[in-house]
């Protein structure tokens, strides 16, 4: 998760500048989130069985007790998200929905 707050705050967990290095270049949550899934299962050749939920591919996700993909929540609060549940290769391994 880290890796992608860099990418959307272009601050580092505890330090840097206000307002980031390179503002610029900061990347929306859904950009970092499809960074890290789809486009990483594309350049890794398996879009076909990961990086999406698609009836049919597998399935390894978090739950968390917060959507941090909403552009209204604070930055420093991704990091304070708690994983309420678990799903690896479909299942429940941790938690409850």
């Amino acid at each position: 998760m880290l890796q992608s707050l860099d990418s959307i705050s272009k601050v580092k967990a505890h330090m840097g500048p206000a307002g980031g290095l390179y503002p610029a270049e900061k990347l929306t949550r859904a950009q970092a989130l499809k960074g890290a899934t789809l486009d990483a299962a594309y350049a890794s050749f398996t879009e076909d069985s990961l990086g999406s939920l698609t009836p049919g591919k597998k399935a390894d996700y978090v739950v968390l007790d917060r959507d941090i993909l909403d552009e209204n929540l604070p930055e420093r609060d991704i990091l304070s998200a708690v994983v309420k549940a678990t799903i690896l290769d479909g299942r429940i391994a941790f938690g409850e929905i």
